[in-house]
């Protein structure tokens, strides 16, 4: 559920829904916390980091960012 979560942040951060992207980023890091795992403080940090831009109005920014980092792994040229 937290991955879930945290796409959906994603998704709401993509289509302009600021309010519903901030319920799932905090959503998604609750769940990250509650699991506990060590890959979890990664996720923790991306989702508090687009937290933050969404306050900021840099969230479009900061995707643009992810897309270039890590467009390759993920077949996106």
């Amino acid at each position: 559920m937290h991955h879930l979560s945290f796409q959906r942040g994603v998704s709401a951060t993509l289509d302009g829904e600021a309010g519903a992207a901030r319920r799932h980023l905090s959503d998604a890091v609750e769940l990250y916390e509650a699991d506990g795992r060590a890959w979890c403080a990664n996720y923790i940090e991306r989702a508090n980091h687009l937290l933050a831009a969404l306050d900021r109005g840099n969230s479009a920014a900061l995707l643009t960012a992810w897309t270039q980092a890590n467009g390759e792994a993920h077949g996106i040229r």
